[in-house]
């Protein structure tokens, strides 16, 4: 029944169905300690969001692009807000400097007109939800 769905509408529903395959691999590579297919999901979902259910825009396609060209990226994508949004990496830890230099470098010839409005922050994986001690409110007991 393919004939029913608008066109427009069968790419995303395309990319919903190998988005929930892909869910279900990528749990179960970080699960195994297979961090390298973890990557390739991660930059998998990125282009189907891109192609299949066409999203993004071309300053954070850019910003995969750039990251895609660096070792040590094993997967990038777009994140969140689509035209305006952000570009994410899973990276291996020594490949970051690499990565700011070379978005640093190249990203503002190829939009200049937001050579100052990026930023790029690292963050790394922690083992879940650990419990630390209430900290009191200044001045009340």
């Amino acid at each position: 029944h393919i004939q029913a769905v608008a066109p427009a509408s069968v790419g995303r529903l395309k990319y919903l169905y190998e988005a929930q395959a892909r869910f279900a691999d990528t749990l179960e590579a970080w699960r195994s300690g297979d961090i390298e297919k973890v990557g390739q999901n991660f930059r998998a979902d990125g282009i189907g969001l891109r192609d299949d259910y066409v999203i993004s825009g071309p300053e954070l396609e850019t910003m995969c692009e750039i990251a895609r060209s660096v070792p040590g990226v094993l997967g990038e994508r777009m994140l969140g807000g689509g035209d305006k949004g952000a570009s994410g990496a899973l990276i291996w830890a020594g490949a970051f400097d690499d990565l700011k230099s070379t978005v640093e470098s190249t990203y503002p010839l190829c939009h200049p007109a937001f050579s100052n409005e990026f930023a790029i922050h690292s963050c790394r994986t922690v083992d879940g939800i650990t419990s630390a001690p209430l900290l009191a409110h200044p001045g009340k007991q």
